[in-house]
């Protein structure tokens, strides 16, 4: 008789047991008098825990221009993100006027410099009219011509007819100090330190647009 009682007040406490941990209790051991200590948490174990929502899909390419982008770029983490891997072209290439230019289907658009339009006139120190526009798109097509060209998208939205607004690089070397370097353009904005004594460079040796100050005409 001394068993079964035994018995069955061991099973009435496993009984007991399953039904506080069903219902939100939770238990550890005491360290010390090796007891185990039950405490109600105030709810109770989901019966189904749900998965975790799926990742947003992965943006590989720009809708709008084709171009690859980073995972890191602006499309694939939102706005506010500018981290971008390097666009590569290689030659043939298309200057349009002396700061934009296609390779292949983009069109690409340097950033932070001025530059004269295609069919600009400028008037040198003594007074005579000259091509520059046509001058300088010459100048960017031979800095450009046979190179391969890695580019980043800037901040800048691309305007009309624009695929990319940014920088590009020769061998490490910017494209737009480069063409600041000929005369043909000028920094816009905040220049880099490169970029500054470029101008500097070509404002001294009188080059392109600087044997004229930069003196750009209107024909009307």
């Amino acid at each position: 008789m001394l068993a079964f009682a035994g018995f069955a007040l061991a099973f009435g406490a496993l009984l007991v047991a399953l039904h506080f941990r069903d219902k939100g209790f939770f238990s550890s051991k005491d360290m010390f008098a090796g007891k185990d200590i039950r405490a109600w948490t105030g709810r109770a174990a989901p019966d189904v825990i749900p998965a975790p929502p799926e990742p947003p899909p992965l943006v590989t390419q720009d809708s709008e221009s084709g171009l690859p982008v980073s995972p890191f770029s602006p499309f694939a983490m939102g706005a506010s993100a500018r981290f971008i891997r390097p666009v590569r072209f290689d030659p043939p290439y298309d200057p349009i006027d002396a700061k934009t230019f296609r390779a292949s289907d983009v069109t690409i658009a340097l950033t932070g410099i001025e530059a004269p339009e295609r069919t600009a006139i400028c008037v040198d120190f003594e007074k005579t009219r000259w091509i520059c526009g046509i001058q300088a798109r010459v100048a960017l097509y031979y800095i450009i011509r046979a190179e391969t060209l890695s580019c980043l998208r800037g901040r800048e939205e691309p305007e009309a007819g624009q695929s990319l607004r940014g920088t590009c690089t020769i061998k490490g070397r910017d494209v737009a100090t480069e063409l600041v370097r000929t005369g043909y353009a000028r920094a816009a904005g905040l220049p880099s330190r490169e970029m500054a004594e470029a101008e500097a460079e070509a404002r001294a040796a009188l080059r392109g647009l600087w044997r004229g100050n930069w003196t750009i005409v209107s024909l009307q």
